[in-house]
């Protein structure tokens, strides 16, 4: 007996330090893709942390990776999140809060639960608009911005924008520089879009080419320079936002990026 409690703890002691192994390299993959970002970007690394932070244009952006246990199937199990957020310089001068539709949302339009509306029947039908005062927003999101946020949230259907930030979550970690690019680009040129009113890049903001017509449903789960001074208070994951019930619901159900297993 005392030899197969002797065995069993042996195999398991191996496996935990395989697992151990396996997210150490991961990790490291990470950071290697993530310095590469950071120099394309103009950001600062925290190599330990796994964190990227900085600015856009003068907004803040932070990128981190939140490891959250989740219970399922009776059993306990770590997921990583790969979070990013981007910070207006100031804050847009209307409250309201965007993402797209869910089948939740649909299911509540179909027994009479309307949403605020815009007028533009695509761009109803895609996202979901919350605020304080329709009348401010429908004058703030012209057909320019509209079309702006139509093409980030179609291609990021994770995304959230409010007054005050972008943000981004993807399932598991992002090992590739290019999709970490990808996304801070499209968060900036969103940025721009609602700052200066400035239509965005196309290409950069789906990052996938040239953009087709932006007011349609998407496929079910495709998925500068920094100023000399830094903020005050560099954004952390305690400062981020919880991620909300309906936005870990459309996270999960994202396929992995492809450089992920």
């Amino acid at each position: 007996m005392l030899e197969l409690l002797a065995g069993a703890a042996v195999v398991g002691g191996l496996l935990l330090s395989g697992l151990a192994g396996s997210s150490r390299t991961q990790r490291n993959r990470v950071r290697v893709a993530w310095r590469e970002a950071a120099t394309r970007l103009g950001l600062e690394l925290d190599p330990w942390e796994l964190r990227l932070q900085g600015r856009l244009d003068g907004h803040r952006v932070h990128v981190v990776v939140h490891v959250r246990k989740v219970y399922h199937k009776g059993r306990t199990r770590e997921v990583a999140e790969t979070r990013f957020a981007l910070r207006f310089e100031r804050p847009l001068p209307v409250s309201l809060r965007l993402r797209l539709q869910s089948a939740v949302d649909s299911l509540k339009a179909m027994f009479g639960f309307s949403d605020l509306e815009l007028g533009d029947p695509s761009f109803d039908r895609l996202v979901k608009v919350q605020g304080e005062s329709a009348q401010e927003i429908r004058a703030f999101l012209d057909a320019e911005r509209r079309h702006a946020v139509a093409s980030f949230l179609e291609a990021h259907p994770s995304g959230q924008i409010d007054d005050q930030a972008i943000q981004v979550v993807r399932y598991g970690y992002v090992r590739s520089p290019e999709h970490v690019v990808t996304i801070a680009e499209a968060m900036r040129q969103l940025a721009s879009a609602l700052t200066t009113g400035r239509p965005p890049d196309a290409e950069a903001v789906t990052g996938a080419g040239p953009a087709s017509p932006p007011l349609r449903r998407p496929p079910v789960a495709a998925e500068t320079e920094a100023p000399a001074e830094a903020p005050a208070t560099p954004l952390t994951p305690e400062l981020l936002p919880p991620m909300p019930a309906w936005m870990a619901e459309q996270a999960v159900r994202l396929q992995p990026d492809e450089d992920q297993p």
